[in-house]
Formats: C-alpha cells, sequence, structure tokens
C-alpha cells in the first residue's frame, strides 16, 4: 500500500537543513501503523509526503501503486478521494457550520443527498458533535474542531487514513471514542496511518510502530 524507497528531502531554515536521508520502510494494505516521534523529526512531512503535498529531492513514495507527486492534476485529484487527511491546524471552512464542513465531502465525491444526510448525521453522533451541527468553527473549542475535523476524514470511508496528531486536543473520554472510530474504520478494510508524539497512545494502540528520529527509522514494531 505505502512503500518509502531511499527518500531524501530537504528544507530552507538557517542554511538548508536535511531532515531525511535514504528513508525507506513499507505499511501493507488494510494495515493499522503507528508513526511515532517528538515533534519536529518529520512525521507531519511523512504524511505530506503520501498525500502527494510535497516532494522528495530523492528517492520516491508509491502508494496505491502510484506516485502521488508525478500524477497529472485530474489524476491526483482521483487520488486523493481515496484519502482522509486529519491535520493538526484542522483546516475547517470559517463560514460553513460543522455540518456542512463534513458534509461538503460527501457533495464534492458525488454522493447522493440521502447518503450526504445519514453519513453526516451518522458520524455527528459517533463523535458527539450533533448539538454543534449549525455552529461556525470560532464558536468551538480546540477539542470540538479536532473532533470536526476527524469526522470530516473519515465521513467516507478513505482506503487510506492520515492522522497527523489527532488526539492531541482531546479529553481522555473524547480521545478513546476517536481510537476506537479509527478501530471501527480500519476493521471495515482501511488502511490507517496515525502520527503522535504522545507515548501514552503509542503504548494504548499496540499497533505495528515505526518510530522517526534524526531522519531515519530507528525502530520498527510489529504486533
Amino acid at each position: 500500500m505505502i512503500r518509502f524507497f531511499n527518500v531524501g528531502i530537504s528544507f530552507e531554515g538557517e542554511g538548508k537543513q536535511r531532515l531525511f536521508e535514504n528513508l525507506s520502510f513499507s505499511c501493507a494494505k488494510n494495515s493499522y501503523t503507528v508513526l511515532s516521534g517528538p515533534s519536529g523529526s518529520g512525521k507531519t512531512v511523512i504524511l505530506s509526503l503520501i498525500a502527494g503535498a510535497v516532494v522528495p529531492d530523492e528517492g520516491k513514495v508509491v502508494v496505491m501503486d502510484s506516485q502521488p507527486t508525478l500524477l497529472p492534476p485530474s489524476r491526483l485529484a482521483a487520488y486523493r478521494r481515496k484519502i482522509g487527511m486529519v491535520f493538526q491546524d484542522f483546516h475547517l471552512l470559517p463560514h460553513r457550520t460543522v455540518y456542512d464542513n463534513i458534509a461538503l465531502v460527501l457533495e464534492a465525491y458525488n454522493f447522493n443527498s440521502r447518503d450526504v444526510i445519514h453519513r453526516t448525521d451518522t458520524v455527528l453522533r459517533r463523535l458527539n458533535l450533533y448539538a454543534l451541527r449549525h455552529r461556525l468553527p470560532e464558536d468551538l473549542s480546540g477539542g470540538e474542531k479536532q473532533r470536526v475535523a476527524i469526522a470530516r476524514a473519515v465521513v467516507h470511508e478513505p482506503l487510506l487514513l492520515l492522522a497527523d496528531e489527532p488526539t492531541g486536543n482531546l479529553d481522555p473520554h473524547a480521545r478513546d471514542d476517536v481510537l476506537a472510530l479509527f478501530d471501527e474504520l480500519h476493521r471495515k478494510g482501511s488502511t490507517v496511518v496515525l502520527a503522535t508524539h504522545d507515548e501514552d497512545v503509542t503504548t494504548r494502540l499496540n499497533k505495528p510502530l515505526l518510530r522517526i528520529c534524526d531522519g531515519r527509522v530507528i525502530e520498527a514494531r510489529d504486533t
């Protein structure tokens, strides 16, 4: 499903900074992988490479038998429809309600109106957001915004879910609800990659682990 072949990437900072050198790993189809490492270790960049939003300097990234950064715009758009992405900074549309932020994904993917209503209402209730469905993002707490972002990412049951620190703003009860939802999605056949620096989440999940540090995989755990 996901394969990194000798990926290297640098960023401009105080001089050109090397983030990865010869990074190689793979995640099987229908797997659930935890990507662990301290803040700044490159977890978000790895997810962005998988999504085709960042281009490696060297090596290649293959996902679902495609190299996303080499796809023309129309095929890249189709590729991204298969992905659900949970961003650290939410990326909610500020002038749309909670309901609309979620439903718009389904409408963009041409779900019929009955499915839009059913799927949106289901995920709102599943994440305890139904009472907030008419609110705008500015009226939500950080944890509520996080749950809306997660609902938007999973509402179309993507083939691949990329979750970047999805539990970072959540209380323990909401965290457990979200992790249970990810497990449910995984059991239905989705491949899940969850990035976190929270060792409690890493231990609690007890999933295959890739630990990133100093630009390389320093630990790989199978379960």
